[in-house]
This record gives C-alpha cells, sequence and structure tokens, in this order.
C-alpha cells in the first residue's frame, strides 16, 4: 500500500484524504489519524495500514503535507464534524480541531536533476531525428 501511495501523491499532489480513500484500496479504516499534543485530528477514517504508510513515507521525507482549503474537502463531501483548526496555540487547542490536509511529494535535487537529465537527452534525441541528424554547427 505505501508505494501505491506514494506513486499516486507524485502523481496528483495535493493529494486529501477523501483521494485516498477512494484510489487506494484499502485505506479506509477506523482509526484516527492525529497530532495529539496540539489535540488535531487530521483524519478520523484510516486503516491501520493506511496510517504507518503514511507516517513511513511522512518519516522518509518521500511525501510532506501541508494545510488544505476546507472547500477541497466539501468538494468531496467529506468532513469532520469539529471545529476547524486555523492558529493553532503555543500549548495546542483544548478541545479536539479538524486541520484540513493535502500531501504532496518531496523531490531531491538529486532527482530533479536527473529527471532534467533525461529531458534534455530526450529533447536533443527528438531533435537529432527531426533534423534527420545532429543540430548543424554555426561556424
Amino acid at each position: 500500500m505505501k508505494e501505491a501511495i506514494y506513486n499516486f501523491i507524485r502523481g496528483w499532489q495535493n493529494v486529501t484524504f477523501p483521494d485516498l480513500e477512494k484510489h487506494i484500496d484499502g485505506f479506509c479504516g477506523e482509526m484516527e489519524m492525529t497530532m495529539p499534543e496540539q489535540n488535531i485530528v487530521l483524519w478520523s477514517r484510516v486503516s491501520e495500514e493506511g496510517a504507518e504508510a503514511l507516517k513511513q513515507l511522512l518519516d522518509e521525507k518521500k511525501i510532506a503535507m501541508r494545510p488544505s482549503h476546507v472547500l477541497c474537502y466539501v468538494h468531496d463531501g467529506a468532513m469532520i464534524k469539529l471545529p476547524i483548526a486555523k492558529k493553532v496555540p503555543k500549548n495546542g487547542y483544548k478541545k479536539p480541531h479538524w486541520l484540513p490536509v493535502a500531501f504532496y511529494s518531496i523531490e531531491t535535487k538529486e532527482s530533479i536533476g536527473e529527471a532534467r537529465e533525461v529531458m534534455h537527452q530526450a529533447a536533443l534525441d527528438a531533435l537529432t531525428e527531426q533534423n534527420g541528424g545532429p543540430c548543424p554547427s554555426i561556424e
């Protein structure tokens, strides 16, 4: 499941929990993902395997999460009936609050560099094929 989640997030970016529920088999479950020290609930319908996969991807810094607009969740018809977290107090909330989040992949400089090299080479190859050979030099 971890690989499926990672590939989905890499392909789409700004992925919400409802997106994962819809597109990743076995993601939906009975667990809550929380930030207990702040008294924040991230989502309340996650399988143990789904929660562990997200935790590992976050710990490995392959993905990250950021606050998302609540309308992204409203659009999917999926919300938690808690007050929405806006500005988290220094010591956290006294009562549970919901923080809508979205996940995105983190690309390392090395992987971006490798991707650019591959794209550059593909462009050169396309030009070579299109022109019947290497680009003529300008003298």
